[in-house]
């Protein structure tokens, strides 16, 4: 993904205009080229890779007890679970918004689409996401 990236951005590079930052246009066409990726994969293969028990409990404090490590890597496995059930426009969306902190016009600028279609993906994604770790934060209260 990189390297097409670096490639598509190389050969264009004349037809940046400058209207906006140089690092928001490579991210828009390093979202293209994932989402491209992801729909040319099958349906089965479009999903990510699961978290090994192995990464998860990494992630997990070595200070916790014994019941918080594994509250912790259950939540990080239904966590990547439902990532995965997202379709790639609301993974993406998702990610940009919540892991890496664009604004919504910088992530519709990202994925080709306007402020309230990216607004949508990200509301949808929450949704669903909402929907899927509902059970888990019911018992943690």
């Amino acid at each position: 993904m990189v390297q097409e990236t670096f490639l598509k951005a190389y050969r264009n590079l004349p037809r940046f205009a400058g209207r906006s930052e140089f690092s928001t246009w490579i991210h828009s066409i390093a979202a293209h080229c994932a989402v491209d990726q992801l729909r040319r994969r099958a349906p089965r293969q479009a999903r990510t890779q699961p978290l090994d028990a192995d990464t998860l409990d990494a992630a997990v404090s070595p200070d916790a007890s014994p019941e918080r490590a594994v509250y912790g890597s259950e939540v990080g496995r239904r966590v990547a679970r439902s990532l995965e059930r997202l379709s790639a426009m609301e993974r993406t969306a998702f990610v940009l918004r919540h892991f890496e902190g664009r604004t919504i016009a910088e992530i519709g600028k990202a994925l080709g689409v306007r402020s309230g279609a990216a607004k949508n993906c990200i509301f949808r994604a929450v949704a669903k996401l909402r929907e899927d770790l509902a059970p888990i934060a019911r018992a943690a209260r």
